[in-house]
């Protein structure tokens, strides 16, 4: 007899916690010998909120029973910030708003002051945070409105200046 000194703690494969709830994943390390610890939560594109979106140690990593295994809460998916595109060209401003993982609408409008194909405006508002795959919608500018200016040959000065005001003309 070498040692009257307790045996030697076996051995366990961490189970694989993802996108179980936080009951699940105790019940779960209970079973395998192990002790659970709920860590900060975070955000997470690939679990719903509530499941277990990582853990400290991998599945599949062998640890000493009685071990504490370290697991994260998700809290849904991060927020992204609406990206300032105004003056950006249309397919600039397309491209950007997808980058950042949201969904571009496009609407369009007549600017005297924004060159046509051009953003006007951008709502919600640059700046806003949204969660991912929100629709931000993106005001393009068609260009001056045109209007048809009837012909006021013959017309007394104040007959055609009414006409002509009455269309927005100066």
């Amino acid at each position: 007899k070498l040692s009257d000194g307790a045996p030697p703690a076996a051995e366990v494969e961490v189970p694989d916690l993802r996108g179980k709830t936080q009951e699940e994943a105790e019940a779960l390390l209970e079973q395998y010998g192990l002790l659970a610890r709920r860590g900060d939560d975070e955000e997470s594109d690939e679990y719903e909120e509530g499941e277990v979106s990582s853990q400290d140690q991998e599945p599949g990593t062998m640890v000493t029973e009685g071990s504490t295994i370290t697991f994260h809460i998700s809290s849904g998916e991060g927020q992204v910030v609406v990206p300032d595109v105004q003056s950006d060209s249309e397919s600039s401003a397309r491209t950007r708003i997808e980058d950042a993982g949201l969904v571009a609408s496009v609407q369009y409008a007549t600017s005297s002051t924004v060159d046509e194909g051009y953003v006007i405006s951008v709502s919600p508002g640059v700046g806003t945070a949204l969660d991912k795959g929100s629709t931000v919608t993106i005001t393009v500018s068609s260009g001056p409105e045109t209007v048809t200016v009837p012909s006021v040959i013959g017309w007394t000065y104040n007959e055609a200046l009414k006409e002509l005001s009455a269309l927005g003309l100066n």
